[in-house]
């Protein structure tokens, strides 16, 4: 009889060889049972034993373990497969993964997106690649190939079922009659090609055309030499068309082909020699005129080339103009470098460019897209520039009241004036235009800028007190980003005088206390005016400064210009108000408020003598 003991300190170790050889049963101090790695292991012929805290089987003589059970030796190993436990549809293929039974799918199936074994289609890729042989059909779980439509078959290959009217390959062309009635031809299947061979003369132009019917829709057309190299392709839908100018004489190959059963006509015409070389060396030499004049580009490929002598310092204007294509426009000096361009693809294209080197200039015309056509083109010489463009070509002025008409001749022109200032007068030069902002630079006679208004707008100005007298200069400009070309504009200098009022301690205004308010002006940008009067001691003074749109400053200076007081809350009307100790002269300075750029704005002034200051005592 087995028994059962309760103890806590014993080890588990030593329970479970007490378990293990039958002596006792074993539980922890919380009444729980120990798990051995044995337990439920059944070996068979043999018996389980613990490694390494794993279960193995040791075996009886004549058997051998695999895995957790003994086998008499000589058995066969285990197979899942045997017998097949694969039993759904299409899904019988058993494989043995690690001792697993794996089921898949049969030949010919596979598995779909739902898991299910679904037939393989057996044309899937297509197997049949013979020429004209690649219809592919099922049967029986094979593939079959047939011969596409228009072909019968002939042994293991697939002919024509209609005789082709002309050849596919350049071996087999059919020669083309120049400049002969259009002439029919048939597609006589899907895959139908027909090729052409010509005799090309050395710079002749020829047009090939192939006008789809009976059933086609579409013919594609491409050019080759007699080396296989494609020149040119029209695979563009419904006719087909080449025009191409041939450089050397020889046996050329138009390729014909369509996608789709039906008939054609096609035609060769011979347009004969470029009406314009295609290179400077080739160029048509032109003189300026105000005449356009008419030519052709016969083919995408084609180029126009003219050439014409330039006086040094004259402005010229080149034109295309059309209707059927978009014209690029190209000014090229002596050595090929590109001088200025039109090629935004319009069917207008206009070049004005200022010359200032004489000599040999061209210009290239050339289609901007597929299509080609007739066009017109002009050269005109359109003189000097107005105004020059340097502080050494600069135009003399005067001033004046009246604006005076110029031009921007040309994109990025700029025009210079000269003129003599007298030293302390004001000066103010405007800039006019309708359309376009234009700036306007003040420079000294060594090209320094002075003074600038580049706030871009229709009406610039800069108004300046000259400090000194001598030369100095206006440059005129479209602002920046306006690429413009003969448009106009005007300008005016005119001489405002002298400054009302003097700017320094200096040249400070004398005024005396008034009831009444004198007006004033702050003629330039950063203007100041200065006051001078004669205070005495004890008295209350109160100046005031008045404006209608900007605010301006007071300070109050003594003889030494060193400020007493200053009003700088910036207001429409300021008031300084004072009580001198001790009489002398003493100073007013007025300016415009900081952040105040401004000219030519009004404002009105009044120093007022309040009288004895007294404290009344009760």
């Amino acid at each position: 009889m087995r028994q059962s003991f309760r103890f806590e300190s014993v080890s588990l170790a030593l329970c479970a060889w007490a378990f293990a050889v039958g002596l006792i049963s074993c539980s922890g101090g919380n009444n729980e049972s120990v798990q051995t790695p044995c337990e439920g292991v059944a070996c068979g012929p043999g018996r389980c034993e613990v490694s390494d805290d794993r279960p193995v089987c040791a075996c009886d003589p004549g058997h051998h373990a695999e895995g957790l059970t003994c086998l008499r030796d000589g058995t066969p190993p285990f197979d899942p497969c045997a017998p097949n436990p694969c039993m759904h549809a299409g899904r019988g293929q058993c494989s043995n993964v690690q001792g697993r039974a794996v089921c898949a799918c049969d030949p010919g199936k596979v598995e779909d997106g739902s898991g299910q074994c679904v037939s393989l289609d057996a044309c899937e890729p297509n197997p049949c690649t013979a020429p004209h042989k690649t219809n592919c059909s099922v049967v029986e779980g094979q593939p079959v190939c047939a011969c596409v439509s228009g072909y019968v078959p002939q042994g293991e290959a697939c002919v024509l079922s209609v005789p082709d009217d002309h050849g596919n390959t350049p071996a087999e062309s059919s020669p083309v009659i120049i400049d002969a009635p259009p002439t029919g031809g048939a597609f006589e299947s899907t895959e139908d090609v027909d090729v052409f061979s010509f005799q090309a003369q050395a710079g002749h132009i020829y047009a090939f055309t192939c006008n789809p019917g009976g059933g086609a829709t579409d013919c594609r057309v491409s050019l080759s030499d007699a080396a296989g190299q494609v020149l040119a392709v029209d695979n563009n839908g419904g006719t087909g068309f080449i025009v191409y100018e041939y450089p050397t004489a020889g046996t050329y190959f138009f390729r014909v082909s369509s996608g789709q059963v039906g008939t054609y006509t096609y035609r060769l015409e011979d347009l004969g020699f470029d009406d314009h070389g295609d290179t400077p060396s080739e160029a048509t030499p032109v003189t300026p005129s105000s005449t356009s004049v008419g030519a052709i580009l016969h083919a995408t490929t084609d180029v126009d080339v003219f050439s014409f002598e330039a006086a040094a310092g004259h402005i010229y204007e080149l034109a295309c103009n059309t209707s059927a294509f978009d014209c690029d426009l190209v000014l090229l000096n002596a050595l090929g470098t590109v001088v200025a361009s039109d090629t935004t693809h319009t069917t207008y294209a206009r070049v004005r460019v200022e010359l200032n080197t004489p000599g040999t200039y061209f210009f290239r015309i050339q289609p901007g897209g597929s299509t080609v056509g007739a066009y017109t083109y002009r050269l005109q010489d359109l003189g000097v520039d107005d105004h020059g463009d340097t502080l050494a070509t600069a135009t003399p002025i005067t001033p004046g009241t009246s604006g005076v008409p110029a031009q921007f001749e040309v994109s990025r022109d700029e025009d210079w004036f000269s003129f003599t200032a007298t030293a302390g007068r004001l000066y103010d030069f405007t800039c006019s235009t309708a359309s376009i902002d234009c700036d306007v630079y003040l420079l000294d006679a060594t090209g320094n800028v002075v003074a600038a208004d580049t706030t871009s707008t229709t009406v610039t100005r800069v108004r300046r007190k000259f400090t000194t007298g001598g030369t100095f200069y206006y440059r005129v400009v479209a602002s920046s980003g306006w690429n413009v070309s003969y448009t106009s504009y005007t300008y005016r200098l005119q001489d405002l005088g002298v400054d009302d009022h003097g700017d320094t301690l200096a040249t400070a205004t004398p005024i005396t206390p008034s009831a009444s308010w004198v007006p004033a002006q702050f003629e330039v940008s950063r203007d100041e005016d200065w006051f001078s009067f004669t205070a005495t001691a004890g008295r209350l003074y109160e100046f005031s400064c008045s404006t209608a749109s900007i605010d301006c400053d007071l300070y109050l200076l003594d003889s030494e210009g060193k400020v007493i007081v200053a009003n700088t809350t910036s207001t429409s009307t300021t008031r300084v108000r004072w009580r001198p100790t001790t009489g002398g002269t003493f100073y007013y300075r007025v300016v415009a408020a900081s952040g105040w750029n401004v000219s030519y704005t009004s404002y009105s002034y009044q120093l007022q003598d309040l009288g004895e200051y007294t404290v009344k005592v009760q």
